[in-house]
């Protein structure tokens, strides 16, 4: 988890200092796509497994 939050801030960092923003926007977006899709298998998993 914490690799994909790096990830994720390097490509904001990366979106202010960029000259081609609309494509790092772009890659941005899908990293928090790929993460909420992350978090929600998580989610599910512990509830299949019942994980307080």
């Amino acid at each position: 988890m914490q690799t994909r939050l790096k990830q994720i801030e390097e490509l904001e960092t990366q979106v202010l200092l960029s000259d081609n923003q609309e494509e790092m926007k772009i890659q941005l977006q899908q990293a928090y796509d790929n993460f909420e899709i992350y978090l929600d298998n998580i989610t599910d998993m512990s509830k299949r497994l019942d994980i307080s």
